[in-house]
């Protein structure tokens, strides 16, 4: 289970987009999303959702857009690493319908 993927040309350039704009509130807000609850973080994906929403009818601005899909992939982020989302130290929460972790590959009771 633990073989080597490449991502995707174009997921590396999100993830880059994705990265600067963390970095861009690094000195405002650095990594405190590690201490917020599951349901903020959720309220902040459906806030960031709405912006998209907003942003697309009528479609105000490519790079207004861009930055509001980028800020929301970075709220996805964040909820998926306070859940404990693979690229943090295993501990088997996430299984596959054969009982198997999906990121270490070993069975879980």
């Amino acid at each position: 289970m633990n073989q080597q993927i490449e991502p995707r040309p174009e997921v590396l350039a999100f993830a880059r987009l994705m990265e600067q704009r963390l970095r861009d509130k690094d000195a405002e807000k650095g990594s405190s999303w590690k201490e917020k609850n599951t349901i903020d973080l959720v309220v902040n994906i459906c806030a960031a959702s709405r912006r998209i929403e907003m942003d697309l009818h009528p479609l105000k601005n490519d790079e207004i857009t861009l930055k509001a899909l980028v800020d929301m992939a970075n709220h996805c982020m964040m909820l998926a690493d306070v859940m404990g989302a693979p690229g943090r130290p295993c501990e088997c929460r996430i299984t596959n319908l054969d009982g198997q972790c999906v990121e270490c590959g070993k069975a879980v009771e």
